[in-house]
């Protein structure tokens, strides 16, 4: 799942497997349309990389602005979005090892529209986290443990976790 046209671009120019489908919405707690922040700017860290497009989300940014001055967010468009739960039931996927969300902040509105899926069909979920709310609504570390009480956290990877969903088989 992604909305940022130069992300998409990018997998476009790099992806070639059939096995591979890319899904041009982003993910959340309604089916409809969203505005969406999007981030540019160079990272002084990563010159070579170009147009930051790597913290562009559906939830505004908050402390994002402070940590990170050189990563502007001047654009705000509409883009398409799903819950996960209602693209999973179309599409008639099964179980599902591994869930691995990188959402920017929106981590509340993706677990919102994916109960279903992810308490009855998902192995693993591995997601990030912030301390800081980094963008408005960002979930720390026991706000999304709260969220997915059938989950048990396996690891903390900097500002990432790991959880196991103790209900579905392994």
């Amino acid at each position: 799942f992604e909305v940022d046209q130069r992300a998409i671009k990018k997998f476009k120019e790099s992806i070639q497997d059939e096995r591979c489908l890319l899904v041009e919405k982003a993910v959340g707690n309604y089916d409809g349309f969203s505005s969406f922040y999007v981030c540019s700017g160079t990272n002084p860290g990563l010159p070579h990389y170009g147009d930051w497009d790597q913290s562009s989300s559906i939830k505004k940014p908050k402390t994002h602005l402070q940590r990170h001055g050189w990563c502007l967010f001047n654009e705000t468009r509409t883009v398409p979005i799903t819950k996960l739960d209602s693209w999973i039931e179309t599409h008639g996927i099964g179980l599902i090892d591994l869930i691995w969300a990188d959402v920017q902040g929106a981590e509340k509105e993706l677990i919102e529209g994916a109960r279903g899926t992810l308490n009855n069909k998902t192995k693993y979920f591995y997601t990030e986290y912030s301390d800081t709310e980094t963008y408005e609504g960002a979930l720390n570390i026991q706000q999304t443990q709260a969220l997915l009480p059938a989950f048990e956290l396996v690891g903390v990877f900097e500002n990432n976790i790991l959880l196991k969903n103790k209900s579905v088989p392994i």
